[in-house]
């Protein structure tokens, strides 16, 4: 598979080439932002009959090199190809008659500024993208560990599954419908998404995307005994940050694959919210467990393996030190708390 997309990029920029010649030959007669549309389409993951797969990854370095083609064009076609693809993103994305798929839009206007930033018709892009990151500087994915501060030889533990936000995107973003399936909501959110290819498993719901998106994260490094997630009800609570409030989600209980694994990755959650487009999907990502955190059960384990007895409880660091957030102003700071639980139906 990676062997084709290499092969797909490199016909992409020989087509660009092609069409960058035939520019110098005809005198810029003739012009088209065909051939760089087409690429851009295939880096964002929209197939030629409009068909979405969301399970592709954006290639920056890819956007990156539809961005040089179009600078190497010769005098001003440069700029005028560079004005034309912007006009034909923007319009693209604020296409109310044919919205884009709510899943791909953020990726879209990502990789549209990436291609023509500095552009002045990028200007109603970056007011999108600063909308879009206004919303997220409200809200943080957070993972952090339960039970007591020693672990012993495969040892099961439970991780928490969080979102900490303020006050009112608490009551915008609805973190409760994360965790349900309701079959009238997803009827009638495949209806307005249209035709999409996701990867591997077929979710059934929010919940089940959600399932799919923590098991993604975490099964590389540890084996992932359970999922419980909260009630669809569930209700947030005061952080130590006035205006804060911390909603769990979810719980994991999962054993580390083998004395390497020093971290718990990050997990994303893929935020829905409303633009003056309609739906758009935002992912929100947490953070990786701090570096003093690594370097100091690196100790600890290289301790532990001369212990006799492989059962032995290996002493870890403070719960505080585990998961951190970084919020604004450059402060990081974590939570800690208990909550009550219904398991998954």
């Amino acid at each position: 598979m990676k062997e084709r997309s290499l092969q797909a990029l490199e016909y992409f920029q020989k087509g660009a080439d092609a069409y960058g010649r035939e520019i110098i030959r005809n005198g810029g007669t003739t012009q088209s932002i065909e051939p760089y549309l087409v690429w851009f389409n295939s880096l964002v993951g929209i197939g030629h009959n409009n068909t979405v797969n969301l399970a592709k990854t954006v290639n920056r370095a890819g956007l990156q090199k539809i961005r040089s083609s179009i600078q190497a064009l010769p005098g001003k076609a440069a700029q005028t190809h560079m004005n034309l693809l912007a006009k034909t993103l923007n319009a693209r994305l604020t296409d109310e008659r044919d919205p884009l798929h709510e899943d791909i839009k953020y990726r879209y206007l990502a990789a549209a500024l990436v291609v023509t930033k500095d552009d002045p018709f990028t200007m109603a892009l970056q007011k999108r993208a600063t909308y879009l990151d206004e919303l997220l500087s409200e809200v943080r994915v957070q993972t952090r560990l339960d039970g007591p501060n020693t672990v012993g030889s495969n040892q099961e533990f439970g991780i928490f599954v969080s979102v900490i936000h303020t006050e009112a995107m608490g009551r915008v973003a609805k973190l409760g419908q994360y965790l349900t399936n309701d079959a009238a909501a997803t009827a009638a959110k495949n209806k307005r998404r249209g035709p999409a290819t996701k990867k591997g498993r077929d979710a059934q719901g929010p919940r089940d995307e959600f399932q799919f998106e923590l098991e993604d994260a975490l099964s590389p490094f540890f084996v992932v005994r359970s999922i419980t997630f909260a009630a669809p009800d569930v209700k947030p609570r005061a952080t130590a940050n006035p205006g804060w409030e911390e909603t769990v989600l979810a719980y994991v209980l999962v054993r580390a694959k083998d004395a390497s694994v020093d971290k718990v990755p990050p997990v994303k959650l893929e935020l829905k919210f409303i633009d003056l487009s309609g739906p758009v999907t935002v992912p929100a990502v947490s953070a990786e467990t701090c570096s003093r955190f690594r370097r100091r059960l690196v100790r600890v384990r290289r301790a532990a393996s001369k212990l006799r007895r492989p059962s032995t409880p290996v002493s870890l660091p403070s719960m505080a030190n585990l998961t951190w957030i970084s919020m604004r102003r450059g402060r990081a700071w974590c939570l800690t708390s208990t909550t009550s639980w219904t398991s998954r139906s």
